[in-house]
């Protein structure tokens, strides 16, 4: 390093490397952003509140197209719909949005909880969605079949929203409460590495 005394800055010396910060070598990605492994494995780590998310989303569908009498919401709603306890106390009926709210966010609330304790147990993104399409698919079909015709089953329930919601909230329902135990066994058939 050689100092300039007519500007007074320093110079590098000859040979000195410039200490400035390289760029990450993009050549061998051709420039492209490349996602990180653990990234990915955060990202879908988080399966249980997008679990709890969607399932207080479908809640709040399912109350907008209940049903008979509500039967179809009622049931659906088994994680959250305790909330219209307290709120039936407080002169709320459940066909107010301050009864739908209220059941949605406590059950999403409890699908998160649940969710998060099968993820400890085991249960990867993978299993979720497998144990939320089994009950929704096997829910809705047993919905249907007790009706002659699509034309009855929708005249006695109102719509599609209606069978859809409610077996998409019973599929998420089932797929945190037996998340912990199938986590438990893929755990014990692949290693802990098979929770992410």
């Amino acid at each position: 390093m050689t100092h300039d005394p007519m500007h007074g800055s320093a110079e590098p010396a000859a040979g000195a490397t410039n200490p400035t910060r390289l760029e990450p070598d993009a050549t061998r990605t051709g420039g492209a952003p490349v996602s990180e492994p653990h990234e990915e494995a955060a990202l879908w780590s988080r399966w249980p509140a997008l679990a709890g998310a969607a399932w207080a989303v479908t809640c709040l569908v399912s109350h907008a197209h209940p049903g008979d009498e509500y039967g179809l919401y009622v049931v659906s709603s088994v994680l959250g719909i305790w909330a219209a306890v307290p709120v039936g106390w407080a002169g709320g009926g459940i066909g107010e949005a301050g009864m739908s709210m209220a059941v949605a966010a406590c059950g999403g609330f409890v699908a998160w909880g649940l969710g998060s304790l099968a993820r400890r147990f085991g249960a990867t993104v993978g299993v979720a969605l497998a144990l939320w399409a089994t009950p929704t698919g096997l829910v809705l079909w047993g919905l249907l079949r007790d009706f002659s015709s699509i034309d009855d089953a929708l005249g006695k329930n109102g719509s599609w929203t209606a069978y859809l919601a409610a077996s998409s909230n019973v599929g998420w329902t089932g797929a945190v409460v037996f998340g912990m135990p199938v986590g438990v066994l893929v755990r014990s058939l692949r290693g802990p590495s098979a929770a992410r």
